[in-house]
């Protein structure tokens, strides 16, 4: 039977691996912008980038509050996961968990600091002592450190889940092989006490008919 720590830290994996995916797919549907602004030298004007990134990322501050609501709640989702996994982590994975927390919390505080704090400039237009299009590559930028942060979480919670479950997979299957093993050998002895009850009530008959025979 499954004990209750192990559901709990299968939950946890599930609830984090599903976060960061999430995650990964808002930065995807930003990708455009980020390559465009990184690598504006091979695809054109400069200007007319930072623009197009300009309008998209305040888009961002404009859209209903149950958006960004939503994505804190998944963030939290994400956290909740995490401290489940990390309440009694098993001995030789422990180091896995810890480090795995703690770059969710790195990728959370380079969006807050960086990507949030980077899209307020914008619909400001204050970028202090850098033009626009440095502040918005500076965005992309940490916007490429998130997602290659949150691609090693999923990498590292996938890796744990399927180790995990391989791992309950022979342990299962080398079970039922001792339990068939010792099945087969009470039924053996279940076999041979049944012979040799039927081999001594045969001699017990054949005794009493002789000495029935002796008498008459």
């Amino acid at each position: 039977m499954v004990s209750f720590l192990d559901a709990l830290v299968t939950g946890g994996t599930l609830m984090t691996i599903t976060s960061c995916c999430f995650f990964l797919g808002i930065l995807y549907s930003d990708w455009p912008y980020t390559h465009a602004l990184l690598w504006a030298s091979e695809i054109g004007n400069k200007e007319e980038v930072a623009k197009l990134a300009l309008d998209h990322y305040v888009h961002w501050l404009d859209v209903p509050k149950f958006i960004p609501f939503t994505m804190y709640g998944v963030v939290l989702f994400g956290f909740i996961g995490f401290c489940m996994k990390i309440f009694k982590p098993l001995e030789e994975i422990k180091y896995f968990e810890y480090g795995s927390c703690l770059v969710y919390v790195l990728a959370v505080c380079c969006y807050v600091s960086n990507v949030r704090f980077g899209i307020y400039s914008a619909q400001a237009g204050q970028w202090g002592d850098v033009d626009e299009f440095t502040g918005l590559s500076v965005v992309a930028a940490s916007e490429v450190i998130i997602t290659f942060l949150l691609l090693g979480l999923v990498i590292i919670q996938s890796g744990l889940f399927f180790a995990k479950y391989e791992d309950d997979r022979v342990k299962t299957e080398f079970y039922l092989q001792e339990l068939r093993t010792q099945l087969a050998q009470a039924e053996k002895k279940v076999k041979e006490t049944t012979t040799s009850s039927a081999k001594v009530s045969g001699a017990t008959k054949g005794e009493t008919s002789a000495t029935v025979n002796k008498k008459k």
